[in-house]
C-alpha cells in the first residue's frame, strides 16, 4: 500500500522555501576580513637568528657533512680502483 502524500492547501504561493511569507532580508552582511582576526596574520619574513644561538650546532652539521662526503669518496675511489683493476684481469684472460 502506498503512503498518501500530504496536500497543501491551495493558494497562489508555491514557494516551499519560505513558507512563513516573509521576504528574506536584503540588508548586506558585514564579514570581517579573515586577516583582521589577528593584526599579526599573514605571510612575513623571518628575522634571523640573534649572533651566537644555533651557530655552534649549525656549525657542527657543517663539519660533519663534509666528514661524511669525504668518506664517501675515498670508499668511492677505492671502488674504482677495484672496478678497473677486475677489468684488467677479465680482459686479459680473453
Amino acid at each position: 500500500m502506498a503512503k498518501k502524500r500530504k496536500s497543501t492547501p491551495p493558494s497562489g504561493n508555491n514557494n516551499k522555501m519560505d513558507l512563513d511569507g516573509d521576504p528574506p532580508s536584503t540588508a548586506p552582511l558585514a564579514k570581517k576580513s579573515l586577516l583582521s582576526a589577528n593584526t599579526h596574520a599573514g605571510i612575513t619574513k623571518s628575522t634571523r637568528l640573534p649572533r651566537g644561538k644555533g651557530r655552534r650546532a649549525q656549525r657542527l652539521r657543517k663539519e660533519k657533512g663534509a666528514e661524511r662526503a669525504e668518506e664517501v669518496q675515498a670508499r668511492t675511489e677505492r671502488k674504482v680502483e677495484r672496478s678497473r683493476g677486475k677489468g684488467r684481469r677479465n680482459g686479459e684472460r680473453n
